[in-house]
């Protein structure tokens, strides 16, 4: 989806209504390759991204770039689940048995589901926040989160039914 964009276009309207997380993927695509791959992670490299997003701005009431630069701290979190959930994962009653409850069948799902499929990650909420941009481009964007959280979600079922097999 992203690529699909390209933040140097010269029509203020149309640089207006580059949604924010697009602009946040390819700026912290930019700020990668210049810097060893990495994304910022101090506090000086942080400010170095927000001015370089600022700069990114043609027009002052570029509501966007705005939107992106508020948002920033989403390309600086740590990628990967919270500790508590963690916890919940690493727990011994994520090991099912025929007694175990659903709730740690799911959990046990939802553990080979991060392990696995999700690559470290929980599985996607789909949901989007509001953004300043197109409302077909909002609607592409929204089916897309829609259409993962759903495969995430039906990976998830899908052991869970198999776990329920294997534990009688």
């Amino acid at each position: 989806f992203a690529e699909g964009f390209d933040l140097n276009v010269q029509g203020p309207v149309v640089h207006k209504h580059i949604p924010y997380v697009v602009i946040l993927v390819k700026m912290a695509d930019e700020w990668a390759k210049n810097h060893g791959g990495r994304l910022p992670s101090t506090r000086e490299e942080k400010k170095e991204f927000k001015e370089l997003l600022k700069a990114g701005m043609v027009a002052q009431d570029e509501d966007n770039y705005k939107e992106a630069i508020e948002s920033s701290f989403k390309v600086f979190a740590p990628r990967g689940i919270s500790s508590e959930l963690q916890q919940m994962l690493d727990d011994s009653s994520a090991e099912v048995d025929s007694s175990s409850s659903d709730f740690w069948v799911l959990v046990a799902a939802l553990k080979d589901f991060v392990t696995n499929e999700g690559g470290g990650e929980a599985p996607l909420e789909g949901s989007i926040p509001d953004m300043t941009f197109s409302t077909e481009q909002y609607v592409n964007l929204q089916n897309i989160y829609q259409a993962k959280a759903e495969a995430d979600i039906l990976a998830i079922e899908r052991v869970a039914r198999n776990t329920l097999k294997k534990i009688g």
